[in-house]
């Protein structure tokens, strides 16, 4: 039984070191990759001309462009601190500081830009003309902003509150202070990441598709009834692109949360090695998936979007044959 127990030890201690070493050094540049891919033609497609006067054109703009900052300035570093055992914020504080910083801002900002695009498309479905009204660039622009400065200043304590903390004999790691302001920190992970999105736009959702629903059948003239509800089909497209982002972050940003909740108010527990190995090996898979959702919109609106799919294509052609005829 003891040898048993020995072996199921070390299994666990092997699987626990080399699935997130691979995860992240051969499934992290594969994510960036297509993370790049994912952000660069999404923000190529919506900038056109069409599409660039529709409010919730803008906050899929800045969706992805905040995703875009994640992969390369939270998740990078993430890469190389569990796939290449490289970690400067080891030995440099206010690289620590910053890094910290960056990961907890851009982790927040897509969410919140997806939820300003779900309230657009609620807006802009009411039977209320009033209420119609509220959906139109202006309004989008100053709500990115203000949304943007507001969190800005609120993850300032990340640049005060972290440290570089010994967890062995040589091993030191970037992390928040130990204490009431990590569990805090979990908390607040778990409800900003994970309980405030799932909620918000789960019933933005719902009132989105009430409002479809309940649109009325007829009205004084076509161009009425194409200002008054998306029938026209650059309004209905956006909408189920918006349905599918929900969806896909509402499944992918709640995994992470969860297992570091779980695991900061569990600290001071007695667990035996082979739980705080197995809690380690989740939280790496969990910070992994987390990553997700900033990579796979544009191959989500390819496959349900008819007029992205055309829109792409054209601006792959027009590039390929712009270099073609590029003189040397």
């Amino acid at each position: 039984m003891n040898d048993f127990n020995s072996t199921s030890l070390l299994t666990i201690l092997s699987l626990s070191q080399t699935i997130p070493k691979y995860l992240f050094s051969i499934g992290g540049p594969i994510l960036i990759l297509v993370g790049t891919i994912n952000s660069l033609f999404n923000v190529l497609v919506l900038e056109q001309k069409k599409l660039r006067k529709n409010p919730c054109s803008r906050c899929f703009v800045a969706f992805n462009i905040a995703s875009f900052l994640l992969l390369y300035l939270s998740f990078l570093p993430t890469i190389l601190q569990i796939g290449y055992n490289i970690e400067p914020g080891a030995y440099n504080l206010p690289y620590c500081r910053i890094r910290v910083y960056l990961s907890f801002l851009l982790a927040t900002l897509p969410p919140f830009y997806l939820i300003l695009a779900s309230i657009d498309r609620t807006l802009v479905t009411s039977a209320n003309a009033q209420v119609r009204k509220w959906s139109n660039r202006s309004t989008i622009r100053k709500c990115l902003f203000g949304i943007t400065v507001f969190w800005v200043l609120f993850h300032i304590h990340a640049l005060i509150y972290t440290d570089i903390i010994q967890v062995a004999s040589n091993t030191f790691i970037c992390f928040p202070k130990l204490g009431i302001y990590s569990v805090l920190v979990s908390y607040y992970t778990f409800v900003v990441h994970g309980v405030i999105p799932f909620v918000s736009l789960s019933i933005f959702a719902a009132l989105t598709i009430r409002n479809l629903h309940h649109r009325p059948h007829h009205n004084a003239d076509a161009s009425s009834l194409r200002t008054i509800h998306p029938s026209h089909r650059q309004d209905k497209q956006l909408i189920r692109m918006l349905f599918i982002e929900i969806l896909t972050c509402v499944i992918f940003n709640f995994v992470f949360p969860g297992v570091f909740l779980y695991i900061e108010t569990t600290q001071y527990q007695i667990k035996s090695h082979e739980r705080d190995v197995v809690e380690h090996l989740l939280l790496s898979i969990s910070i992994f998936i987390y990553y997700v959702p900033s990579c796979t919109s544009l191959y989500t609106n390819l496959v349900i979007s008819k007029s992205f799919r055309k829109r792409t294509k054209h601006i792959i052609l027009r590039k390929l044959v712009n270099n073609r005829i590029r003189p040397d």
